[in-house]
């Protein structure tokens, strides 16, 4: 991979923090990350948004990012459990 192109993945992965405030999800991820990258580096070809959001997502995914922002669902709500029969 160009080395520019990982350059921006790291920035993009670091600042995931800020980038991604809200996004639980890879899918909502991806447009976020694809307007980012047409305002801060338009003069990138498609192609190259793609590979630098593909690789973005990997890593996030990796580091566990998407996990902490929905690690409490289902779990919150204990209402819902076999105990509501007793």
């Amino acid at each position: 991979m160009n080395p520019n192109l990982q350059a921006v993945i790291n920035f993009a992965a670091d600042e995931a923090d800020s980038l991604l405030d809200g996004v639980v999800t890879p899918a909502e991820a991806r447009p976020v990350l694809m307007d980012w990258l047409a305002d801060n580096h338009p003069s990138l070809r498609k192609a190259e948004h793609l590979q630098i959001v593909s690789g973005v997502l990997a890593l996030l995914e990796r580091e566990g990012f998407f996990a902490s922002s929905v690690g409490g669902d289902g779990a919150e709500d204990p209402s819902e459990s076999d105990e509501a029969d007793e």
